[in-house]
């Protein structure tokens, strides 16, 4: 289920590389902009599962349930003090809840409820601050509202860290397909993840993005309305290419 770059760096398959180059597509950007950056470009991605088991019952009587709903609902605001108030402000992070599952039935409590979501981070230590918060916050809800509760944190993704020399050779491809003046930095590193860190474990790498926004009313990634500029193609291609011939020869 995803990741599959790990899995290409178990089985050995990038074993003997001694670079690897990524483009991403990015609607940020016009078509003919690349970006290229040294340095982390993507964040550490950690996802996060939390059961809160109660006990369900009646509607009109509560009194004689743990409702695990109400639990949730605290839980999910009191997560948002977390990177407001225990993360370095110079250190971007976030935490975002992006499922919540509870209830049956409009006239029962509520006797599980489970939540779904992502943490992003730039640093270490950031990351580090944000699991330790969680977990601090999941353990005083439970004890709070007199629920159970387990966290789980499912595999994530590493950060994605440019090398300097690789990041050298992709500007100089990218200044020779689109022209010095459009080769530009993407700004703060993206909260977004990105698998290519795996490899980037195991050998130099660079990744970087290719413009392709369409117009203003087209969404961005992830959105029901995403779209982009099938004119980026070409430019992708021209860049493998090119970044690949700059390397080999040195």
């Amino acid at each position: 289920k995803g990741n599959g770059a790990d899995m290409m760096v178990q089985a050995g398959a990038i074993d003997d590389l001694s670079a690897i180059f990524a483009g991403h597509i990015d609607t940020h950007f016009d078509t003919g902009v690349v970006t290229v950056d040294e340095g982390i470009i993507c964040a550490y991605a950690d996802p996060f599962i939390i059961t809160l088991t109660g006990k369900s019952g009646h509607a009109a009587r509560p009194h004689e349930c743990k409702d695990t709903i109400v639990a949730a609902a605290g839980l999910i605001t009191s997560m948002q003090s977390i990177v407001a108030r225990e993360v370095d402000p110079n250190h971007a992070a976030v935490i975002t809840v992006g499922k919540l599952r509870a209830g049956t039935i409009l006239n029962v409590v509520a006797g599980e409820a489970v939540i779904e979501g992502t943490i992003r981070s730039t640093t270490p230590e950031a990351r580090n601050n944000v699991i330790s918060a969680l977990k601090r916050k999941v353990a005083g809800n439970a004890d709070g509202y007199g629920v159970k509760a387990n966290l789980q944190f499912p595999p994530g993704l590493p950060a994605v860290i440019n090398s300097d020399t690789a990041a050298k050779f992709a500007g100089m491809a990218a200044c020779a397909i689109v022209q010095e003046k459009n080769v530009v930095s993407q700004g703060p590193s993206s909260l977004g993840g990105e698998d290519f860190a795996f490899y980037q474990q195991k050998t130099q790498g660079c990744l970087v993005r290719f413009g392709a926004k369409l117009s203003d009313e087209t969404g961005h990634a992830h959105s029901p309305f995403f779209d982009f500029d099938e004119k980026v193609f070409p430019i992708g291609a021209s860049w493998y290419a090119e970044v690949a011939q700059r390397f080999l020869l040195g």
